[in-house]
């Protein structure tokens, strides 16, 4: 279905063809126009928006194309399968961030006309399909270390279990009537799950035609002008393809197949938790991306300008590559005296880094970063109480009337105030607290520099992908956060109180024992004294104990409610 490459990029040839379109007026190179003066083309019918050359002036693609996601692969020698988007707009800096497209939120498929709403029906004329995919290094050491995300990975539909649960409606975008179908997700859609969006020319326009594929489409998966566009124009007649086999014997046909991978950015919050979950492909990440830039030090040299640099793409291809050529070398099957210069210079590296780069070493090294805690663990972190106090002593118990439910509850009920040191990934928040709104996490290079000293002392083993601008994104892909400071932040926790006289019976069989731990987490705007009413009475009918802390920039302002204001204070990590 699709041309196999070592990591299945389909993109390998596309955008670094602009650098070499001269500037000259239209019908030149360098803004290259297809002349469709195809008279046979009918302008009745609709169309979906859809124009996936890179280098067309009306560049256009649904939001979530795993096109967007490749393209990286050909800017430059970096990649890591985000988006090459740059900007302070969300779109822009979420795409340049997350690992794959959201599993919940609704998306529009756009048409440049009024569809009939009563043609677009689910699971028939338009739908949404879960794949199965393979690693992109499958048959490797390192088949973790690449995401699956080019259409060139899918291996067949996923089975039926594991198929969406959604729902289409016909909406109006952009000032337009009926112009677009919105797929909704009834259920979260899986993560790192690779989906076909497939429109039919069963559905119909608001004139009783049926809709075709876009102009733009067609005329690129059919290349009339000779464009070196092979790869785009395999991705689109892929995926067409694909469609067609879907649809065979129900009489339809495409009118448009892209596809879409989910992100697995939970898997961050889940490494938080467990680090061991991640640990194998960090270490197929360490091993994969040494080999990577053993081949990027001999072809892409410091000093090298950057159109004469190969790219992501073009380096990984001559990974596997050489790869082959050093097993044959290994054999005694090649003579490596007969490569040139820079290919003995890769496979000799490759060789060093067979006794570098060995499972076990690398499993020795993130050991040791555990150890002396780059990477995060979770574990009892240091803090301070004052001795505890009535909570039917706190100012606003005291306000309450006599007979109150909340003030008798309160009287077999503990208040706990202190502070707990807790590690902190957000940027710092600054004199302004700018470092919290412009600010993200970012990926552990503290980690990167501690396992590349461990294998070899004079580093410079590996790095790991960065997207475009160097930055190392913390995502799914790579779920591994660094830390920038300690924080010390207030503490409040009610607690059943032990049996005392005059007290009623509390929930508890033994109140120093409580049954539980329960965490209230306050929204915006308030602070954690919220949590004072609904933790006396869980804490004293329930037997829990209620541990409530403030978020960044929040805090009490005062100690009208009977609580220690405090508040957050910072203590950078390096």
């Amino acid at each position: 279905m699709f041309k196999k490459t070592l990591i299945s990029v389909a993109v390998a040839s596309s955008l670094g063809l602009t650098g070499c379109f001269d500037s000259g007026d239209s019908g030149s190179n360098a803004n290259p126009d297809y002349k469709i003066t195809d008279t046979t083309i009918d302008q009745s019918l609709v169309r979906p928006i859809f124009d996936p050359s890179p280098i067309s002036k009306t560049f256009d693609v649904p939001t979530h194309f795993d096109l967007l996601l490749l393209l990286g692969a050909t800017t430059g020698e970096n990649h890591d399968f985000t988006a090459p988007a740059s900007g302070p707009e969300p779109v822009s800096s979420g795409l340049n961030a997350l690992s794959g497209f959201s599993t919940t939120s609704a998306f529009n498929v756009r048409f440049d006309g009024e569809l009939n709403p009563d043609t677009v029906i689910e699971g028939q004329t338009v739908s949404l399909i879960a794949l199965d995919t393979a690693s992109p290094l499958e048959g490797t050491s390192a088949p973790l270390a690449l995401p699956p995300v080019n259409p060139e990975d899918i291996t067949g539909i996923a089975p039926g279990a594991d198929q969406p649960n959604y729902r289409l409606d016909v909406v109006d975008v952009d000032g337009g009537r009926n112009n677009a179908i919105r797929v909704t997700p009834l259920e979260p859609l899986q993560e790192q799950r690779k989906y076909l969006v497939l429109v039919s020319d069963g559905v119909e326009g608001a004139n009783g035609k049926n809709i075709d594929q876009s102009v733009q489409g067609r005329a690129l998966s059919e290349n009339p002008d000779g464009l070196p566009l092979d790869s785009i124009t395999d991705l689109v007649a892929g995926l067409n393809d694909l469609g067609r086999q879907i649809l065979d014997g129900s009489g339809l046909d495409v009118a448009l197949a892209y596809t879409f991978t989910t992100n697995a950015d939970a898997e961050v919050l889940r490494t938080m938790l467990a680090p061991s979950i991640s640990g194998t492909k960090l270490g197929q990440q360490v091993g994969f991306t040494a080999q990577l830039k053993a081949v990027r030090d001999v072809y892409n040299p410091p000093g090298t300008a950057d159109g004469d640099k190969l790219n992501f793409s073009e380096l990984s291809e001559k990974l596997g590559e050489l790869g082959a050529k050093a097993a044959l070398v290994a054999s005694g099957d090649l003579d490596i005296s007969t490569l040139p210069a820079k290919e003995q210079q890769v496979i000799a590296r490759l060789g060093e880094l067979n006794g570098i780069t060995t499972p076990a070493a690398i499993e020795t090294a993130i050991g040791e970063e555990v150890a002396d805690g780059t990477i995060h663990l979770p574990q009892p972190r240091p803090s301070y109480f004052f001795d505890p106090k009535r909570a039917d002593e706190l100012t606003t118990i005291l306000a309450l009337s006599a007979g109150n439910q909340i003030k008798a509850a309160a009287a077999q009920v503990r208040v706990s105030e202190g502070a707990i040191a807790l590690p902190y990934f957000q940027s710092l928040p600054g004199e302004t607290g700018a470092g919290i709104t412009d600010g993200s996490w970012q990926g552990n290079e503290e980690l990167e520099e501690g396992l590349n000293e461990r294998l070899d002392s004079g580093g410079g083993v590996f790095q790991f992908l960065r997207d475009g601008n160097g930055t190392l994104n913390i995502n799914g892909n790579f779920p591994f956060a660094e830390q920038q400071a300690t924080v010390t932040t207030p503490v409040v926790v009610f607690h059943p109180a032990p049996l005392s006289s005059g007290e009623r019976p509390t929930a508890c069989a033994d109140p120093s024992k409580p049954n539980g731990v329960t965490i209230f987490q306050h929204g915006i705007t308030v602070d954690r004294s919220v949590s004072m009413l609904p933790a006396i009475l869980l804490a004293q009918s329930s037997c829990q104990a209620i541990v409530a802390i403030d978020q960044p920039l929040h805090g009490l302002a005062g100690a009208a409610q009977g609580l220690v204001p405090g508040s957050r204070r910072y203590h950078r990590r390096h």
